[in-house]
This record gives structure tokens, sequence and C-alpha cells, in this order.
């Protein structure tokens, strides 16, 4: 407060007494007569400096309050006062603030009120132990922000006795809650570092260059197979784990890294062997801090067990090796192409042997040099629709060195790998094509042959057939000529039985043609027919020949519209189909011996469906493949030649044949036929 403010009562009668010798005029002798009347201007002087420095005290402890409340108001942490039960009677702005209340509303208030629920216990026991010490206590809380949300506090309160009648819980509030986060995510990172590393198999290590201690983490122990030792904080305990002729190399590339040379170390390398197989690791690191000149300080890095992978290359290599002995083993000829451009990258022995290039020749040349049938742009085309399916399997014919065309099967398949690569599989067809083209005379001779017993066994139902026309002729001519002879004078007779004679004489003709049309062209002559009627005369010829050796049933289509047959034809099926059911079933000792027949219109509509099914024992799925094959038969007796033939005629007619069947469940034979335009 200065010297002023520490003046002692002698002192302040000395200055005052200087004052007023100061004020009287000069006539005035120090000893006057009047001393009360000195005391009391004295007294009123001693007031007068009094007043003064009561005044400036006053404006001193005014300052001092104000920075007191300045501070108090707006410190950058919250003040408050409580009582011993938890009542907030003090509180500063700031502390308002914090809790988002006005002063008025925050005064009153029980603390732990503002405390989340959860932490409201550990608050308790800290404010009931503060009451009971002079230390100060701490604790970070989570507190009401007043608006619904909430923020983090470090409470620090003690307690404050030096006036019994004052007693209080002081505390100062500080707004942590940037740095709660930051631990939260802090100690986030910590955990997803943690699950990280638990969850994958790699080792990690982090080396200090410094002090020359590395950790390693528990995957690191297990990959490398030995627990934690004296060293395994030490770049000893690496050197024990690799294998001997692996170590130079691998401090190699270290010393290099440390010495700027690299960006990041990795190298594969071997363990020592413990258990006699061989482990493999790879070491993947990086220097991430450097000192003032740039030196590595601390290298971390990873290992990781690429056991599998190594004995997959190893594979993969030998599946390489086996794979090109089987291509220069190969009969067929193996490519590789640039999918790009069509140039040849690979060809194998079989190719270079067929084509009469040498392979540096053809490793030169482009697709398109040794395709005979397809000119170069062709051939683009053909690569890219290729590569857009995938695949492809075609015939074409390639040119030989010494010009020979010679014919081959491609399959291609496409690959993306490397920029675009076909591989081709090319087969020599020279001797397939000459195998078929013998095929085919022989299977145009097994068809001649097939014809010739077609009609050989069509001209039986044929020559019932004529037999009646030719009857009818030799009878209607036998009466002409009696009547002739006996000077028969009724004309109209005689001509009747000319004209029958002539009709029947065409009817034996049409037979005739239709057999030696058949013969010549393998084509049959239809016409509009009735299949419900050629279906009545085929059973009705099988049943006058069986006696009575089985049943049928028919399940016909009354409306449906006729057929383009040729009748005799299609009865000659239909009597093969019914038999071969009944000597099946006769085979077997099947009784009673059932035979159906249905005749209906197919299932698209367009054709006319008849269907034969027996009771019989069935047929097993391999002899089901092969019932139509020429001279293939089951029976004891017979050339194996009626279910060919049978498909031949159907087919004749534009019509197909199938069998369908189930062991132990019969067979059914299905034919269709045309309907009549």
């Amino acid at each position: 407060m200065g010297t002023k403010q520490s003046l002692t009562t002698a002192q302040l009668r000395t200055a005052a007494e200087v004052r007023l010798a100061e004020t009287q005029p000069p006539m005035l002798h120090a000893k006057s007569a009047d001393d009360l009347l000195h005391e009391v201007q004295v007294l009123q002087i001693e007031l007068k400096m009094l007043n003064e420095i009561l005044r400036q005290s006053q404006v001193a402890l005014e300052e001092s309050r104000n920075r007191y409340i300045s501070f108090y108001e707006f410190a950058p942490v919250g003040y408050l006062t409580l009582t011993h039960a938890g009542q907030i009677t003090e509180a500063n702005l700031t502390a308002a603030t914090l809790f988002g209340l006005g002063r008025k509303k925050l005064l009153g208030r029980r603390f732990d009120s503002l405390v989340a629920t959860a932490d409201r216990e550990r608050w308790r026991h800290c404010f009931v132990s503060a009451l009971g010490r002079r230390s100060t206590q701490s604790l970070d809380l989570k507190l009401d922000h007043g608006n619904g949300s909430w923020f983090y506090g470090e409470v620090q309160l003690r307690h404050q006795d030096d006036n019994a009648a004052q007693s209080a819980i002081r505390i100062v509030l500080s707004d942590v809650t940037s740095r709660k986060q930051t631990e939260e995510q802090g100690l986030a990172i910590k955990e997803r570092l943690e699950l990280a590393l638990n969850a994958t198999s790699d080792g990690v290590w982090d080396w200090d260059l410094r002090s020359g201690t590395i950790y390693r983490s528990p995957h690191y122990f297990d990959i490398v197979e030995l627990g934690p030792d004296e060293d395994s904080r030490n770049f000893s305990f690496f050197k024990k784990t690799i294998h001997p002729d692996d170590l130079p190399r691998a401090l190699k590339a270290i010393e290099a890294h440390i010495q700027g040379k690299t960006h990041s170390i990795e190298f594969e390398y071997r363990l020592a062997s413990r258990s006699g197989e061989p482990k493999w690791i790879n070491s993947r690191s990086m220097a991430v801090e450097r000192d003032t000149d740039g030196k590595p300080v601390r290298i971390v890095g990873s290992i990781r067990d690429i056991t599998a992978r190594k004995q997959i290359e190893l594979a993969l290599v030998e599946r390489e090796a086996q794979y090109r002995a089987a291509t220069e083993t190969a009969a067929d000829g193996i490519w590789m192409v640039d999918a790009a451009n069509g140039r040849l990258l690979s060809v194998n022995d079989a190719y270079v042997r067929r084509s009469g290039y040498r392979r540096e020749e053809l490793l030169t040349m482009r697709l398109s040099d040794i395709e005979a049938d397809e000119s170069p742009e062709a051939v683009r085309v053909h690569m890219e629709n290729i590569r857009n399916n995938g695949s492809d399997l075609f015939e074409t014919r390639h040119r030989a060195k010494d010009g020979e065309v010679w014919p081959a099967e491609m399959s291609i398949s496409y690959w993306a790998t490397g920029g675009g690569r076909f591989f081709c599989y090319v087969r020599d067809l020279t001797d397939r094509k000459r195998n078929e083209a013998v095929r085919q005379e022989v299977r145009a001779e097994m068809e001649d042959a097939m014809r010739f017993h077609v009609a050989s066994q069509t001209v039986a139902a044929m020559a019932h057939e004529l037999n009646q026309p030719l009857n009818a002729v030799a009878t209607y001519s036998l009466a002409a000529l009696h009547m002739l002879r006996n000077g028969n004078p009724k004309p109209n007779r005689l001509l009747h039985a000319l004209e029958s004679n002539a009709q029947q004489a065409r009817r034996a003709g049409d037979v005739v043609h239709d057999l030696l049309e058949f013969l010549s062209t393998g084509e049959v002559t239809t016409n509009p027919e009735d299949l419900n009627d050629i279906v009545h005369t085929a059973l009705y010829r099988i049943e006058a020949n069986s006696l009575n050796l089985f049943q049928s049933r028919l399940e016909l289509d009354a409306n449906l519209p006729p057929v383009s047959a040729n009748r005799l034809q299609v009865e000659k099926v239909m009597g093969n189909l019914i038999q071969n059911g009944i000597e099946a079933m006769h085979g077997f000792g099947i009784s009673p011996k059932n035979i159906v027949i249905t005749v209906r219109t197919s299932t698209d509509g367009k054709m006319a469906q008849v269907t034969v099914r027996d009771s019989g024992p069935g047929i097993d799925a391999k002899t089901l493949h092969r019932i139509f094959e020429p001279f293939f038969t089951t029976k004891q007796k017979g050339l194996g030649m009626g279910l060919a033939i049978s498909r031949a005629i159907i087919e004749a007619h534009g019509g197909q044949l199938w069998a369908e069947s189930e062991p132990g469940a019969g067979a059914s034979f299905h034919f269709t036929l045309p309907f009549a335009p």
C-alpha cells in the first residue's frame, strides 16, 4: 500500500505538526498560548491524512477485488464451492458455462445430480474421502452439459476449514473432453492394432537402434518356434533363428537400408532347422524414424510364414516341368499365341514336325500366315470372337511349308493374363478325314443294303397286296373269256368284267411302282391315309397269325386328321413293333401279354403320334442306347435289322421313331407322322 499506509501514530503526529507549521502564518510563534487550538489543528490534519490513507487503501482494495473477480469469473477453469452435503454455494462464470446453466440455476443444486449415473459412485467415494483429508483429491467424471450432451471434466477437490463456520469443499473443474477423446481414440487405435496383430498370422518387431533393443510380438515367437529368452530383445536372436546359408544375404539387405541405399527391406529366408522340415519366412521392414543426419534410429517390420506358398511355388515349378514335358511329347500340336497381334509365342515339337517349319521360323509368324481357309481379316474377327466368348472348337485347314494344305481341328481358349493369350490345341485331321471318307462309303453301302432289305421285307407285304388284284384280274379275265366263248349277248356284263380287270391291274401296277421308286431313291410315295385304319389293319393281321397269344387295347383319336403315309410301309412298321412286344413278353413267360396302342396328336400339335406299349420286362439303358443300330439284336434268331428298317421308313416319311423303357416296367415305342397337307 506504500509508506503512508505503514505510518505509526507518533509518525502521524510528527507529520501533522510539520504540515501545520508549513501552513501557519509567519507571525505565529512556536510557543502559542492556545496549545489546545494547536492540538485540534494537528488532530484535524491527522484525520485528513488518515482519510487520505484510507481512501488510497480503499482504491487499492477495490482494484485488487476487481482483479480477483475477473480472475475468478473468467478463469479458463471452473471454480465451485460445495457444502458438506454436496450442494453448490458458489460457482464462477466458467463453471456455469460448462454446465450450460445460469449461475442462479446452478447454485443450490447437488453436484452429484450433474454427474453421469455411471460415475456417481466414484464421485461419492472421492467426495467423502476429501471431507476426511486435507490433501487434494482428483478424478475424471462424465458431466451434464445441460443441452442433452455430456462433457468430460477433471475435478480437483479439497476440504477447506480455516474457519469452522465457513468449512467447505473447494472444486477446480477443467474441461478435458478433448483429452479424453484423444485418449479414447488412442485406446481404440491400440485395441485395433492389438486385434489386427492377433488376427494376422504375422509376427511384428520394432528395433530401437539407439538402445539396440528389439520388441517382438507373441506371434513372432510362434513363427520362429522359439520362446522369449535373454537374447530375444537383441539382434543376436535374429541371427540365432535364421538358416546359416541365408544369414549373409539378410545382413547385406539390412545394412544397405541402414546406409540409405534402399527404401525398404524385404527378403525371404529359411529358419534354422529344428524339426527337419524346411520353414520359409518372408521379412519386410523399413525405417520409420531417423536422426538429424538422416540415419535410421528405429526400424519396424514383420515376418510371415510362407512355407505353404513356397510349397505351392515348388509344386508349380514341378507342374510346369511336367506341362512342358507333356507339351513336347504330345501327339497334337500346341501353341501359345499373343492375343494382341496373333503372333505365335511358343509351339511344341509335334506342330514343328507337321508344319515342316523350323521352330525359329514359326515364332516369327502369325496365325494368318499358316491359315489356309480364312483371310487375315477373317482370322482377326474370329480371334476377337474367341476373346469375347472365352473358347472355340472348330475345323479349318493349315498350310505346311511345302505348300500342302491339311485339315486341322482347333481347340482354342483365351487367357486374359499377360496381356491376353490364346492357348491352342491343333489336331491333324488328315487320317480322320480319310477314315470318314471310307466310313461314308461303307455307310452308303450299308444304306443300300438296308434299303434292299427294307424292300425285301416290304415285298412280303406287297405280295399280299398284289395277290388280291392279280387274283381279281384272273377271275375277271376268265369270266370275260367264258362269255366270249359262249357267245354271251350281254355286253354290259362283259364291259364290267373288263373295266374291273383294268382297275385291279392298275392297283397292282401302283404297288410295283412304289417298290421300284423306293429301291431307286430311298424315298416313299405317300398319300393321305387314315392312321386309325392302318393300325386296325396291322393289328388284324398280327392277331390272325398269333392264335390269341396276346390281348390288345386301342386308344385312338377318332378326330385325328389324315396323315401323309405309304400305307404298306407304315403297316409293316406297326406289325414289327407289335410283334417285337409279343416276342419280348413270350420270351420271359409273362402272362397276360398286353399290348396297348395309342394314337393321338403330338405335344407340339404338328404331327400324329403312335405309341405301342407292352407289359414285358423292359429294356436296360445300355441296350436301349443301341437298339436301333443295324445288326444289333438280343434275339437268338434274327439279323437285328427290324428296328433299324422301321426307323429308316419313318424317317423317310419325315417322322421320328424312338423308344422309352425302365427295367421291369415294359417298353414303349413311339413314332410320328406328318399330317397330310
